[in-house]
């Protein structure tokens, strides 16, 4: 019985765990994003900007919220994967991101997805 107890609560803290990491975006569907008009919009955006001139290429990972269907619900930069300033982030890759739909990582269930991407795209 206290074998089976601890077994138990093994597989529950195992599953708990793999609920919660945050898995990346395929590689085709990193290669679609990239092609993205929005996110091509916020990449020159990026290289113009006054404060962004001259830092040469930027990095930023982004954290989106996914319901089932693939919709995002929620979309922000994991901060310590980021070299952009996050105003600039919440002005455009945010926006572009909410407007997205990620179907094909969901596969009918709610997760948490990591985008990383490099600037200029």
């Amino acid at each position: 019985m206290k074998f089976l107890l601890s077994w138990i609560f093994t597989f529950s803290v195992c599953v708990s765990f793999a609920k919660s990491q945050n898995v990346s975006v395929s590689s085709v569907t990193l290669n679609e994003l990239k092609s993205n008009a929005g996110l091509q919009e916020c990449s020159k955006k990026y290289q113009a900007g006054p404060n962004q001139a001259g830092l040469g290429p930027g990095k930023v990972t982004m954290k989106i919220s996914l319901a089932e269907d693939g919709t995002v619900v929620g979309a922000d930069q994991e901060t310590s994967l980021s070299t952009i300033r996050e105003d600039f982030l919440r002005q455009c890759f945010v926006k572009v991101f909410r407007t997205l739909k990620f179907p094909e990582e969901t596969k009918g269930q709610k997760k948490t997805v990591l985008v990383p991407l490099d600037l200029p795209l």
